[in-house]
């Protein structure tokens, strides 16, 4: 839960104008959503998978609309973490033996 309280931090995080500054939050969205989304599924896993599925979905469920809200609005920002999630399923997907992580989108 630490992490969450980081993501309503990052709601009202002001940049300057450094792409650097700018790449990093974006790559920690995308570690953050993509964790999320490897501990949801580990969960489904788990022996009490019963009693771990709702917190896991509301976790990932707030992880997902946090980075959304920073993500959606520049296209630019939406490939970046879209690539992001590609080189981390790549490199760990295997490894973790999880299938692949959806992309970051709003739904339709």
């Amino acid at each position: 839960m630490q992490h969450f309280g980081t993501f309503l931090a990052l709601k009202d995080l002001r940049l300057e104008e450094d792409e650097n500054d700018q790449m990093r939050v974006l790559e920690y969205l995308a570690i953050a959503y993509y964790a999320a989304q490897v501990a949801r599924q580990a969960v489904e896993g788990h022996p009490r998978a019963d009693v771990l599925r709702k917190p896991m979905e509301r976790l990932t469920s707030g992880i997902t609309q946090q980075a959304l809200l920073v993500v959606n609005r520049h296209r630019d920002d939406q490939e970046y973490v879209g690539l992001m999630l590609k080189k981390l399923d790549d490199r760990f997907g295997e490894a973790l033996g999880i299938s692949k992580v959806p992309p970051l989108h709003a739904p339709n």
